[in-house]
């Protein structure tokens, strides 16, 4: 499920939530405490684990991820390649 909000300086931003496995295979960056870096393999992989291990504690994980633009672009038409995981 996906929501886009705009402000009133017309930021926009997408945010979006669903499956783990469907919101990392999107992310190219991840937000660490404030810091947004590059998404990489192994922090992929650490992510899915943590997302199992709460699976097996029978926890339901789902993932969060956003996107923001200050252009009148449609996200729908927007590439994926900037979204980051919170």
């Amino acid at each position: 499920m996906s929501v886009v909000l705009r402000d009133e300086e017309g930021k926009r931003q997408l945010i979006t939530k669903g499956a783990v496995d469907e919101v990392l295979s999107i992310c190219s960056y991840v937000d660490m405490d404030g810091t947004v870096v590059p998404m990489t393999d192994d922090l992929k992989k650490k992510a899915y684990a943590l997302y199992e291990q709460n699976n097996r504690d029978g926890l339901r994980v789902l993932a969060v991820a956003q996107k923001t633009t200050y252009t009148a672009s449609k996200f729908s038409e927007c590439r994926t390649s900037r979204i980051w995981c919170l």
